[in-house]
């Protein structure tokens, strides 16, 4: 019963990780298109480290498929805590780059006034 359970819990954290993880991947590609031609060189370029972090994170998927598949929670909390941190660090540098990018526009429209 307890394997069974574990097993349920697993396949359900699996999937809603799999989903954010195809969301993640597709805000990236929006926003790396949203911001082309409208962001500094520098901007852009961390925008483009965010395929790798997302590539990461999916590797990470795959590590965390085969964790529960094991029943292995020690692997699972760590797996977890990396793609949360992976996660956050996204969050935070996004958070950055859109303050830069906002600070960027107000700068223009003041020039225009």
């Amino acid at each position: 019963m307890v394997k069974k359970d574990f097993q349920m819990v697993g396949d359900s954290i699996l999937v809603r990780f799999k989903e954010s993880l195809e969301e993640l991947g597709k805000s990236i590609k929006l926003a790396k298109m949203s911001l082309q031609d409208k962001v500094s060189p520098e901007v852009l370029d961390r925008v483009n480290q965010y395929d790798d972090i997302h590539l990461k994170q999916l590797e990470l998927y795959e590590d965390l498929v085969v964790a529960v598949e094991n029943h292995d929670s020690g692997s699972i909390d760590r797996i977890v805590g990396l793609v949360n941190g992976l996660s956050t660090m996204l969050r935070d540098d996004a958070r950055v780059c859109l303050l830069e990018f906002s600070n960027k526009a107000l700068r223009n429209n003041e020039d225009l006034d």
